[in-house]
């Protein structure tokens, strides 16, 4: 092609060498320009880039076809959720709306306009998955040596309020209590109140995990469900998750009460077989849970009630789901005594700083009781009255 080349539409073009195919032959990009001087421009600017180890050749791949080869190089060795976390987010949202433009020519604006859309539909943290996972696709491009630039640097989405997690209350832990339920329910609620596993650590134990000379359970395992069929992973969620957990009085009673009933070697397996759970099969199981909670408080199905003047909305089960047990058994330990050490090795806490949350925030809720308390007690040691030692 000649230096300088003026097409129909005229604009001028040239072209410049940027690697060289499997045979030798040249590949060349074309480089355009409204004018002589602006296409003299950019080709400085390309040849900078290449000067610098900046080669951009993106083989013409779009956004999605860049997405999906990520997806297969760099995340399929990723937990079963996790892989399937990002699959969603690039199946459901970023193919769809940008998976057509090319990779090298996608602009910060249409990601944010993208981002600005789903959060006018009410999804915040679908949009923060978006930021992620694109932010990680341009990343890992420009380390291949696709594009130069970040073009997720300074996408802008609301700062997210926390969500305050939450324990059982007083009313919800004496329903629990109170109702009837049968023995696997009872050994499953239970496990959770008074051990703190995580929902999958729990569907994941097996006989050999009890050790009642000893009175402790052994975390070893996590159970990753999935829509058809589950499978163990033979470690923890975290590193850390590997611990041993003491087993209270009231937990071997409900589990000694249980275990007769099981043909497995796992404590918790489907309904109507010997086989992990699945998603679906632990939702029914937990829903009859909730079911039975919620007629206790004086419900409905859950399914269909909703709070009234007569059943109070604290009486509802049917925000109740096991993560709840786990906080409600660090906000246990908290109350017990256990210091922040031992209570990051018992709920297998990766960092101390998790732990420390838990323990800040309830520290923050005791100040009003430490107030009740110091007005006890100095009012109890008659230090003064109104008539007397009122210095005048």
């Amino acid at each position: 092609m000649d230096k300088y080349k003026k097409r129909p539409d005229g604009r001028y073009a040239t072209s410049t060498i940027i690697g060289y195919t499997d045979d030798g032959k040249p590949k060349r990009k074309v480089i355009y320009g409204r004018t002589i001087a602006e296409l003299d421009r950019k080709v400085a600017d390309f040849k900078s880039l290449q000067n610098k180890g900046i080669i951009i050749d993106d083989g013409g791949m779009t956004v999605q076809q860049w997405a999906e080869k990520w997806l297969q190089l760099y995340k399929a060795d990723k937990s079963y959720n996790t892989y399937i976390m990002y699959k969603r987010t690039i199946d459901n949202h970023i193919t769809p709306n940008i998976g057509n433009i090319r990779l090298n020519a996608l602009k910060k604006h249409q990601i944010q306009e993208l981002l600005n859309s789903t959060l006018q539909n009410g999804h915040q943290r679908t949009a923060e998955l978006i930021k992620m996972t694109l932010h990680q696709i341009i990343q890992q491009a420009i380390i291949e040596e696709y594009i130069y630039r970040d073009v997720t640097v300074g996408l802008a989405l609301p700062k997210k309020k926390k969500s305050e997690k939450r324990a059982l209350t007083d009313a919800e832990k004496a329903l629990v209590r109170s109702t009837v339920l049968t023995n696997k329910e009872r050994a499953f609620i239970d496990l959770l109140y008074y051990t703190g596993v995580r929902r999958g650590e729990a569907l994941a134990l097996m006989l050999s995990d009890i050790d009642f000379v000893n009175r402790k359970l052994s975390i070893t395992k996590n159970l990753v469900m999935k829509d058809n069929g589950s499978s163990i992973k033979n470690s923890p969620k975290t590193d850390s998750g590997r611990r041993d957990i003491p087993l209270p009085n009231t937990l071997i009673k409900s589990l000694q009460k249980y275990l007769p009933e099981i043909s497995s070697v796992y404590l918790f397996t489907q309904k109507t077989n010997d086989e992990l759970m699945t998603k679906s099969s632990f939702r029914q199981f937990w829903n009859n849970i909730l079911n039975k909670l919620n007629v206790a408080a004086g419900g409905n199905n859950f399914k269909k009630s909703h709070p009234s003047k007569d059943r109070p909305i604290h009486l509802i089960a049917k925000d109740i789901t096991p993560h709840i047990f786990r906080h409600t058994y660090a906000t246990n330990l908290y109350y017990a005594g256990i210091d922040i050490k031992t209570a990051q090795y018992l709920l297998g806490h990766s960092s101390i700083e998790m732990t420390m949350d838990i323990y800040t925030h309830l520290d923050t809720n005791k100040v009003s009781t430490s107030a009740d308390i110091l007005n006890s007690f100095f009012e109890s040691q008659n230090f003064c009255s109104d008539s007397q030692n009122i210095v005048k």
